[in-house]
């Protein structure tokens, strides 16, 4: 090829170096075929999107290590992607998962003794039945069973203001050693044809103290008939009647 020079007014050959021929021959061989810059001309519009993501791929060609041990555990991805319901129940439940993490040793605790929960939860039925008869410690007498039903004869509680056991009976409440034991205690007084109220302490020194109704009274050696010949009402004081 020539090109016309106005200076010297003379036409001058244009030719390439050898090398700069070697480079525009090699374009030449590829410009039709696979793998060849036809191909790639013909893809342009991947090739942009490529030159546009250049960063994130080189990205991904920074972490191409864990790339490849996430591929050799898809088959676990998969299972997780099975179990994406059960997953996300796990996490609403997160609190609570956590509010059991943090009880671990009370966790530990429980599985320790599963055998006596689960003997416990066998007689559960018996378990009731007994908090409906026990009442446990009260300063005020219980008027209903905690499940709320209605007292039983034979429902007992500890009177902690008086520091006496109580059982109900059908008038009510009274102290348990009265109902079991009757009359178990023992006072002994000399008195006089004059005398009478009885109270306070007795021969040996032990103050009069009783359950209304749960007495016997002897007057040398006769017993008395309560509300007859004797007043046994106060619990610390025995009243005889003018006949």
């Amino acid at each position: 090829m020539k090109v016309y020079d106005l200076t010297n007014t003379t036409w001058r050959q244009i030719q390439l170096t050898t090398s700069d021929q070697a480079n525009v021959n090699t374009v030449a061989a590829d410009l039709s075929g696979s793998n060849t810059i036809g191909t790639v001309a013909g893809s342009i519009a991947n090739v942009n999107t490529t030159a546009t993501n250049i960063a994130n791929i080189n990205t991904t060609a920074g972490i191409d290590t864990e790339i490849s041990n996430v591929s050799s555990n898809s088959s676990a991805i998969v299972a997780v992607n099975a179990n994406e319901t059960n997953i996300n129940a796990v996490n609403a439940n997160s609190t609570n998962i956590n509010l059991v993490a943090s009880n671990n040793t009370n966790v530990t605790n429980v599985g320790t003794n599963i055998s006596s929960i689960t003997t416990a939860a066998n007689n559960l039925s018996d378990i009731n039945a007994f908090a409906n008869i026990y009442l446990g410690p009260s300063a005020t007498a219980p008027t209903v069973d905690p499940d709320g039903s209605a007292l039983d004869v034979g429902d007992l509680y500890f009177d902690t203001a008086s520091q006496t056991m109580k059982v109900y009976s059908s008038s009510g409440w009274i102290p348990a050693g009265s109902s079991v034991n009757g009359t178990s205690s023992r006072f002994t007084y000399t008195v006089s044809s004059s005398t009478t109220t009885i109270t306070g302490a007795d021969d040996n020194a032990n103050t009069l103290a009783y359950d209304a109704g749960f007495i016997d009274v002897y007057l040398n050696g006769v017993k008395m008939v309560n509300g007859t010949d004797v007043t046994v009402t106060s619990g610390d004081s025995i009243v005889f009647l003018v006949q």
